[in-house]
């Protein structure tokens, strides 16, 4: 299943460039590994991947080609507003990437304590990206 850019969602990256505000998003989690998504150059993709903070656990990319994605944002945001202050809780970890030319690649990532190493992954995402003019 390929979701196309005019599916985009129109989502204020809090903290980021001023620019960021009109530019063309797709929003992908956990439920959009494994499918396809087609952007265009300029468009930006923000993957929103559960967190439990902390267990030491974090996401981490194993491939992302930055002749391709260029990394424009960064954050993390609490799910329970209530208990963001607390260890332990599930947050959102959240990451903005801009098309910046045209080509086909796949975006990895896994979810793995940095001191037990990628092969100790309990989680992985991936999506497979196509970039038109």
């Amino acid at each position: 299943m390929v979701l196309m850019a005019s599916l985009c969602i129109a989502c204020p990256f809090q903290g980021g460039a001023a620019d960021s505000l009109m530019t063309p998003k797709i929003v992908v989690d956990k439920n959009s590994s494994g499918k396809e998504i087609e952007v265009k150059v300029g468009d930006e993709i923000q993957i929103e991947l559960e967190s439990i903070g902390g267990t030491g656990f974090s996401w981490y990319f194993d491939v992302l080609d930055t002749t391709l994605f260029e990394r424009v944002g960064e954050r993390t945001r609490s799910i329970n507003r209530e208990r963001e202050n607390i260890g332990g809780n599930p947050v959102i970890m959240v990451w903005i990437l801009r098309a910046k030319t045209p080509g086909d690649s796949s975006i990895k990532m896994s979810y793995y304590r940095i001191w037990e190493g990628e092969n100790s992954a309990i989680k992985h995402f991936e999506i497979k990206v196509h970039i038109v003019p």
